[in-house]
Formats: C-alpha cells, structure tokens, sequence
C-alpha cells in the first residue's frame, strides 16, 4: 500500500506491508514510541519510497497520523464505533463515525515551500520545520509541558527568540493538523451534546493491542 507523505521527508510516498504479528507484538503502549515502532515494522523498501523501514522517526507527526489512519482502514475499516456515560443523564450510548469522512474534513492550509531541509519561511517572516518524531523521541519521558517545550525549541532556529514557539505552534497546527480532537456526541436519552477525545494514535495502537492479546491466545492454542 503507497501514502503520500504531504511533508518533509516528502511530498512523495511510503510503502507498507501488511499488519503482521511481529508489527503486533513491537507494540506495548499507546504513544508515539509505539507509533513508530510500529511503522518501521510494517514499512517497506522501495524505489519510489521517501522513507524507508528504520526510519520511521523522520515522519512528521500530521503525515504518521494519516499514515495510521490508512493502516486503521486496512485493518479494522472506516468505521469508528464506540459507547460513552453522558456527562448529564449518565445513560450509556452507543456512538459511531466514519475515519475517511473525519479525516477529509481537516483541511489544512497550503503550506508554503520546504527547504530541502524541511525548513519552512512562513509569510509572517516565521521560520520553523514541522515536529518528527524524532523530536518526539528526543523529548520522551518528560512531563507534558517540558515535552512540549522541548519539541517546540527543536523546531526553531537556534537564537529564535523565545515567544517564537507559541506563534510558530498555531501556525503548525493550521499546516499539518493532527487526527486529534474532541467530537460531539448527542446522548439520544436527553439530547445533551458530550465531548469525546478522538486521537487515531492512541485509538489505533489500543486496538492493536486488544488484537494481540488474541494473537497470543491463539499462539498458546496452538503450542
């Protein structure tokens, strides 16, 4: 299966195989190491591809989520289904919703051209690159904000000056959206509107997952 990648390392695509056991089993969490893992296990070698297995990392973290998105697709369908307790009423329901559908409706800005280095001059005089998951890995076992912190820096010149990330992060998320966001579901007991958090990153992974356990089963079965 070909993605094009819409960013540095791109434009052009990655190649995958199928989702095996031994992509299954590289993963053991829900966050972005697993992400990657997880990708350099099922990416193949190919003439035309931009990124090849073991360099997973160098991926920006909008063009992975979409990346995921298509191996979800793959794998388990479109269809995203669930149930949730309503913050008012506290009745349980069911809801559900299309992945390819969700995913059309973030329409990111058309992003200014990339350094062959991934740099990006914005038209407000900004310069930046898109966070990797390099960067991700360089800031893994941090709190949330120094995490942040420190993918926000990384993604600077250096001597940038320090007010510089805040700006730079809006512009991020209008050029690369993340497939993560909160939804609104209607209870169809009492009609009130509830918030649910949605990342393809950590829905999928949690699903991989819940399909290894059965793996294993199915491995000691047979043993």
């Amino acid at each position: 299966m070909f993605v094009e990648l819409a960013h540095f390392p791109g434009p052009g695509p990655v190649v995958l195989g199928e989702l095996t056991g031994r992509a299954e089993i590289a993963v053991s969490g829900q966050g972005a190491i697993d992400a990657i893992h997880l990708l350099d296990a099922v990416l193949l070698a190919h003439p035309a591809a931009v990124v090849v297995p073991g360099d997973a990392a160098r991926i920006s973290v909008s063009d992975r989520d979409r990346v995921l998105v298509q191996l979800h697709v793959a794998t388990f369908g479109s269809r995203i289904a669930g149930d949730s307790r309503c913050r008012k009423c506290d009745a349980r329901f069911d809801f559900d919703f299309d992945l390819d559908e969700l995913v059309s409706r973030l329409s990111p800005d058309q992003p200014h051209p990339a350094a062959s280095d991934g740099w990006i001059d914005g038209a407000d005089g900004s310069r930046f690159r898109l966070p990797t998951g390099e960067d991700e890995l360089a800031a893994a076992g941090l709190g949330a904000e120094a995490a942040s912190n420190v993918i926000a820096l990384r993604c600077l010149p250096e001597g940038a000056p320090p007010d510089e990330a805040a700006r730079v992060e809006e512009r991020v998320q209008a050029l690369a959206p993340l497939v993560d966001m909160t939804l609104d579901a209607c209870c169809p007991e009492c009609r009130t509107a509830n918030p649910l958090a949605f990342s393809i990153e950590r829905y999928f992974l949690s699903s991989i997952r819940a399909e290894r356990r059965h793996l294993l089963r199915e491995i000691h079965q047979i043993a």
